[in-house]
């Protein structure tokens, strides 16, 4: 190879650099469209980078809603020894710092450093890999999981410095535990009323609010709201930003009121919907009724068949789903192996009073053995009254 040619291989590795680490975004705004970018930055007046044509974009920061990183890498490092769940929907894993103040609870974040953690706040916490599916007791009472597996009721007052202090249902003294017999600690709270922290996700799982993020050069830097330092970090371990300061909020349907209006059922068997981290899947035929947030302003649901079906059998399945609101046409769709998946994006003008939004699967000829259905995203578009 001669000299000139060494120079012209060098120049296009050069050139080639910047695309071949470009990380790719997703961009939803308040007026329902979806964005793909590239060279994302961050500020708190506006939102620039470059669209896939290759030309300059520029949104104010105000008019976007989610940041969807599509190729945010697995996370790889090792897990932590706590994990933390509270009543807004933060989750925090890290270690445990044991101090003389019970009604808080500090953790040190591998990524994001020192929390100092309410008590009051929190509704789950968890020291070893305990049963995912644990609901706190309907008594009002915390759920205490043993690390032999054991499981108690009572009041879950706090960490001390040598480990847990536990007030039994029906005892007026507390009783000290060593931090390693407790698996976990569920207790039951109400929601608590939104705020207008922007919300960032990573890879690890960890769901995190603060009050306002910016994001340049491929970095992130935030400052959250429980946290005592700012902290910056690769954006490759950043999965998704929520900009919520501004009033605007996904709100999901799992987190509403709903009610079962038809449940599904196969073989004279009631299948109830099943939660996993895919998404919801459903079993046609059925109807559901969800609240509405005050202040919806959009409706998106993303479904697909459900992937456990055999491929050999996805030509079975033949569901038609139907959305209905008061004040909106009906939107219906039908999925099977030619239009496997669906993407709904629906505008909705706030109406004075709760509505209601109902969700109609049917089956076709061959149901319902196989009529299946993934839900990857139901969400609500929530703007506060400014806004509308």
């Amino acid at each position: 190879m001669t000299m000139q040619h060494r120079i012209h291989t060098l120049l296009l590795l050069l050139a080639l650099t910047p695309a071949l680490h470009a990380q790719t975004w997703q961009l939803f705004d308040t007026s329902l469209r979806t964005h793909t970018l590239l060279d994302l930055n961050i500020t708190n007046l506006s939102i620039t980078a470059r669209d896939t044509n290759d030309q300059r974009f520029t949104l104010p920061t105000a008019q976007a809603v989610r940041l969807t990183n599509i190729h945010a890498p697995a996370d790889e490092s090792q897990p932590a020894n706590a994990f933390i769940r509270l009543a807004d929907g933060q989750q925090l894993f890290g270690s445990l710092r044991l101090t003389r103040e019970s009604d808080i609870i500090n953790l040190e974040h591998p990524r994001l450093g020192r929390f100092i953690i309410p008590l009051s706040a929190i509704t789950r916490l968890s020291l070893t890999p305990a049963a995912a599916d644990l609901t706190a007791p309907d008594s009002g009472y915390d759920l205490i999981v043993l690390s032999n597996g054991d499981r108690i009721e009572g009041t879950f007052l706090g960490l001390t410095t040598t480990g847990t202090r536990i007030l039994l249902a029906g005892s007026d003294q507390p009783i000290d535990l060593p931090l390693d017999t407790i698996a976990a600690v569920l207790r039951p709270q109400n929601p608590p009323a939104n705020t207008r922290n922007d919300r960032v996700t990573l890879n690890d799982g960890t769901v995190v609010d603060a009050p306002r993020v910016t994001l340049t050069s491929n970095r992130l830097a935030l400052y959250p709201a429980l946290g005592t330092r700012r902290a910056e970090l690769p954006t490759s371990h950043v999965t998704q930003i929520d900009l919520r300061h501004n009033g605007s909020r996904l709100v999901p349907f799992r987190q509403q009121p709903t009610r079962i209006v038809e449940p599904a059922n196969a073989y004279g068997l009631d299948i109830p919907p099943r939660l996993s981290p895919a998404g919801q899947h459903l079993h046609a035929p059925t109807t559901h009724e969800i609240t509405l947030p005050d202040n919806t302003v959009g409706i998106i649901l993303n479904a697909q068949l459900d992937p456990s079906i055999p491929e050999t059998r996805r030509h079975w399945p033949d569901i038609a789903l139907t959305l209905t609101l008061s004040n909106i046409p009906p939107h219906s769709a039908l999925i099977d192996q030619h239009n496997p998946a669906i993407n709904l994006t629906i505008p909705v003008q706030p109406a004075p009073r709760a509505d209601t939004l109902t969700l109609d699967l049917k089956t076709a000829q061959r149901g319902p053995v196989l009529d299946r259905l993934l839900i990857t995203q139901a969400e609500f578009l929530v703007a506060d009254k400014s806004q509308n």
